[in-house]
């Protein structure tokens, strides 16, 4: 059973108190998809004004696992990310947002080798944009699904 919407928004919003403090925002979600925006705030920035490199990891790590929230049925699988690599691609000065799409066959690959073996990894590619909707950062965030 995957999770609907205002849950998620929930658990993420009120239940993470730095990325509540962030004011990462779940827009939408469901069907394997989730679309987040981390709205400006200067008390976010760096020493030169910019959005910190921590708040854009942090928004990736979220907006990643949002989009797992949305397509796998974690009553059966516990996840945690094992690994995660940044590529920081321009400087931010204004709103972020990233879409995190799961596709179905991935899922479906994924929960096979947890039902065989009782583990598996799954990439997850994560892309953050600014406000002009080029790419600000590339993400690539490893979970690990183990049978519960």
């Amino acid at each position: 059973m995957t999770l609907d919407l205002a849950t998620v928004q929930s658990m993420m919003e009120g239940g993470l108190p730095y990325v509540k403090k962030l004011g990462v925002k779940l827009e939408e979600g469901g069907g394997n998809r989730a679309f987040l925006r981390l709205p400006w705030d200067p008390t976010n920035t760096n020493h030169v004004g910019t959005l910190h490199a921590g708040a854009l990891f942090t928004f990736a790590e979220t907006a990643g696992g949002a989009g797992i929230l949305f397509s796998f049925d974690l009553s059966k699988v516990r996840l945690l990310a094992k690994q995660a690599t940044i590529e920081y691609k321009r400087l931010v000065t204004g709103d972020v947002t990233s879409e995190v799409v799961v596709p179905p066959a991935d899922v479906a690959r994924v929960m096979a080798e947890v039902d065989a073996g009782g583990r598996a990894t799954y990439d997850l590619r994560v892309t953050l944009k600014d406000d002009s909707g080029e790419a600000a950062a590339l993400v690539s965030i490893t979970y690990h699904f183990k049978k519960l």
